[in-house]
C-alpha cells in the first residue's frame, strides 16, 4: 500500500493562522484558500520568481537550455535581474505545513517565508482572476476575505477552536495501488458533513459523507454503500461520474490526485490516533545527491534540481496511470531518466513509480547543478544524467 503512513488529528490537521488585512484588521482561525487548500498537507500552486543558478550557465549551456524551452527564456531580462526566474509553468512549490508566513507584495505576487528562514518569491498565473480569489476563515463562524484585501498570513499550530468539523479520511484504491490519508472528493469536498450528490432513478439525491462507508466506481456512475449496509447507485453528477475532477489524497509523504478512470473504490475510516499537525513538518535540509552521468562519472553534493528546487520539502511532480503525484524530495530515494518522456522514481519506503507528463521527469527538465567541494560546481543537462540518488 502506498501512502500508508498514519495521520491523526481533529482540528490540528487544518491550516490555521492570523490573516492581516491592509486596513490593519486581523482575523485568526482555520483558513481555507479559494484554490481549495485547507490541510497542512495541501500544496501551494504558483510560479516561482526566485532563481539564481541559471546565471552560472555559460553561453553554450544557455543555448542548449533554450532549444528545449520553447523560447520562453528572456536572457536580457535575466541579466537585468539576476535573481529573477525565467518563465516556467505553475507548479506545486511546497506544502502549507512548510510555511511560516506569506507576504502579499502585489496583485498576484507574494513572498513565502519558509520555516527554515528561506524566502521564496512567487506569483499566480496571468489567467487567474485575482478579483475573485479569496480565503475563508473559520472560528465560531465563517468569514470570506478577498485576496486583494490581505497583507499577510502568519501560520501557527492549530489550537482548539469552536469549529468542530471532521475531515474526510480513508483509503482510496486504484489500479496502481492504495492511498491512505485526508481526502478531498472532487478536490473540493473535504468534510464528513458535506454532501455527495447524484441521480437515482431520475431523482436527485444528496447523501452526507458521514453516512457513507464506501464508494465504488461502477459503469456510468458509482455504487454508494451506507454505514447501515444499504446500497444505492448514483449517476449524472460530477461527484459520481467522469466529470469528477479527481480525488486528492494527502498525508505527510505527499499528495496524489486520482482521476476518475483510475479510481476503483474508497473506504472511509475514522481518524487514527497519531497527530499530523503544523509541527509535523520539519527536518528541513538542502537536497543532497550522488549523481551518475551517462559517461559513468559520479558527482556528490548539494543539488539544485531542474535549476529551481533545492530544499527537501520542495516537490517533484509526475503522472502515472491517471494518477498525479506531488512528492517532497525528502521522500525520494532516486530518480533515473528513462527516455525523453519519463523517469523511474524510487521512494524511500520502497515504492517504484514511472512518472511522466511534467518537466520534473521528462526531457524539458533544465538539469542539475551539483555544488561540489572547494566551491566548485558542475552543471549536468538532463540528457546527460543516468541516476540521481538522494541522501
Amino acid at each position: 500500500m502506498l501512502f500508508a503512513r498514519y495521520t491523526r488529528a481533529q482540528q490540528g490537521n487544518f491550516i490555521y493562522g492570523n490573516v492581516l488585512l491592509k486596513n490593519g484588521e486581523s482575523v485568526r482561525g482555520i483558513i481555507r484558500f479559494s484554490q481549495k487548500q485547507v490541510f497542512w498537507t495541501d500544496v501551494v500552486f504558483a510560479k516561482k520568481n526566485t532563481q539564481s543558478v541559471v546565471g552560472y550557465l555559460d553561453a553554450q549551456q544557455r543555448k542548449s537550455l533554450e532549444d528545449h524551452s520553447d523560447g520562453k527564456i528572456d536572457w536580457a531580462f535575466l541579466n537585468l535581474w539576476r535573481d529573477k526566474m525565467p518563465e516556467k509553468d505553475v507548479e506545486g512549490i511546497c506544502r502549507y505545513g512548510d510555511i511560516a508566513s506569506i507576504h502579499i507584495t502585489g496583485a498576484r505576487d507574494f513572498q513565502l517565508y519558509l520555516k527554515n528562514g528561506y524566502k521564496m518569491r512567487a506569483s499566480f498565473p496571468a489567467d487567474m482572476d485575482m478579483d475573485a480569489a479569496y480565503v475563508e476563515v473559520f472560528t465560531s463562524a465563517s468569514r470570506k476575505i478577498l485576496w486583494k484585501d490581505i497583507s499577510r498570513f502568519n501560520f501557527q499550530s492549530t489550537p482548539p477552536v469552536p469549529w468542530n468539523r471532521k475531515p474526510l479520511y480513508g483509503t482510496v484504491y486504484t489500479n496502481t495501488g492504495a492511498f491512505k490519508g485526508f481526502i478531498s472528493w472532487g478536490q473540493s469536498k473535504f468534510l464528513v458533513s458535506q454532501t455527495l450528490y447524484g441521480k437515482n432513478r431520475n431523482t436527485m439525491s444528496g447523501i452526507k459523507f458521514a453516512d457513507i462507508s464506501r464508494i465504488d466506481r461502477q459503469g456510468s456512475g458509482a455504487m454508494i454503500r451506507f454505514r447501515s449496509g444499504k446500497q444505492v447507485f448514483l449517476t449524472e453528477n460530477p461527484d459520481v461520474n467522469t466529470s469528477n475532477p479527481g480525488i486528492a489524497i494527502t498525508n505527510i509523504d505527499g499528495r496524489v490526485i486520482v482521476s476518475w478512470p483510475a479510481f476503483k473504490y474508497v473506504e472511509f475510516e475514522e481518524l487514527p490516533n497519531d497527530d499530523l499537525n503544523y509541527r509535523s513538518f520539519r527536518d528541513v535540509a538542502r537536497i543532497y545527491a550522488t549523481v551518475a552521468s551517462r559517461e559513468k562519472l559520479l558527482y556528490k553534493g548539494n543539488c539544485t534540481f531542474d535549476l529551481d528546487e533545492e530544499w527537501n520539502f520542495e516537490l517533484l511532480e509526475g503522472v502515472q496511470n491517471g494518477i498525479t503525484y506531488q512528492l517532497p524530495f525528502g521522500s525520494l530515494q532516486s530518480v533515473s531518466p528513462l527516455d525523453a518522456e519519463s523517469s523511474r522514481v524510487m521512494l524511500k519506503d520502497g515504492g517504484t513509480l514511472t512518472l511522466r507528463g511534467r518537466d520534473d521527469v521528462d526531457a524539458t527538465n533544465w538539469g542539475l547543478f551539483i555544488w561540489l567541494k572547494n566551491s566548485q560546481r558542475k552543471y549536468l543537462p538532463w540528457k546527460e544524467i543516468s541516476t540521481i540518488k538522494f541522501r
